[in-house]
Order: C-alpha cells, then structure tokens, then sequence
C-alpha cells in the first residue's frame, strides 16, 4: 500500500479514533519503521516502534521463582483498625470547641461569662438570621451524629468479625496441637 502524506493524515486519524483495521496498522507502522516521520507523528510513530520491539525472554525458572516468592510470604497478622470513627468523633469535639469560642463572649475582665447576646432564648426565637444559624447547626449536628452512628454500627461489626476469627484461629492452633 503506497502511502503519501494525505493518507498518512487519514490513517493516523482513524487510529487515535480507534476505526484503523489490522492491515491499515501495519501499513502505519511499516511507513514508521522505515519512513523519516514528521514532528507532529512521534507519538504514534513511538507507540509503533514499542509494539514492533521483541518481547524480554524471561528465563525457564520465571514462573517458579514467581511462585515460590507469592508462597513465601506469610499474610500479616494482625487487626483492622477503624480510624474513620476516631477522626470523626475528634472533628466533632473540634467544631463544639470553635462553636462555644464563638457564643461565648469574653467579659469585661477578660474571663468568659457565658453569657452572649447570639444565643439567648429571645433572640434564637424572634431574630430571623439566629433562628436560621440556629436550625443550620442543629441540622448539621444531627446529620454529624448519625454518621459516627453509622461508623460505630460498622466498627461493631468488624470488632465482631475479629472475635470470630480469634476464635476460629485458636480452635484452628488447638486441633493441631
């Protein structure tokens, strides 16, 4: 197949399209072995040289060594650790702190009072932008509580798990003794 630079253009666009058939990606990559190939086709030209490279010959003992390296390491013994339940529970922590360093007003003297203006029963009831905030925060809270509900279902379940394989085990290490 003679091929000159307009059906070079046409060939290497059905390429990266992925509509080139065998025969018309062996004619690209006999044009690119033995052509000098212009800038703008390195990459395809690179991809084809890679493929027309022989293949490494792996030694007759390849799959043993493979095998034995695969059954020679022993599986790590040891527990899950569920993290993801700790780190929620200490970004909760953290956002009551900032919460009452935002509602606590200090007094004159520099010590908290506890008192703030935010957060009373009158402005939580008729001030609309505290009534909001107010509902805002509780509804984040909520939905913050029933995530570490979940997290702790699932931790349960793992702890569980970790009993039964405990348990399985040294039955496992009794009957061999």
């Amino acid at each position: 197949m003679g091929l000159n630079q307009h059906n070079i253009d046409q060939l290497v666009t059905k390429f990266w399209n992925g509509e080139t058939s065998l025969e018309e990606e062996a004619a690209l990559s006999e044009y690119f072995a033995y052509n000098e190939v212009p800038e703008k086709y390195l990459a395809v030209a690179s991809y084809f040289d890679t493929l027309n490279e022989p293949e490494p010959e792996l030694s007759s003992d390849f799959d043993q060594r493979i095998l034995a390296e695969i059954q020679g390491k022993k599986p790590r013994n040891g527990r899950i650790v569920m993290l993801r339940p700790f780190v929620q529970a200490v970004a909760v922590v953290a956002a009551i702190f900032l919460l009452a360093l935002v509602f606590i007003n200090p007094g004159d003297d520099g010590q908290l009072t506890g008192t703030s203006t935010a957060v009373t029963e009158e402005n939580v009831l008729h001030d609309p932008q505290v009534f909001e905030a107010f509902q805002q925060t509780r509804s984040a809270l909520f939905m913050v509580s029933s995530k570490l509900n979940q997290g702790r279902e699932q931790s349960l379940k793992l702890t569980k798990f970790n009993e039964v394989q405990d348990n399985l085990k040294s039955d496992s290490d009794e009957e061999t003794n």
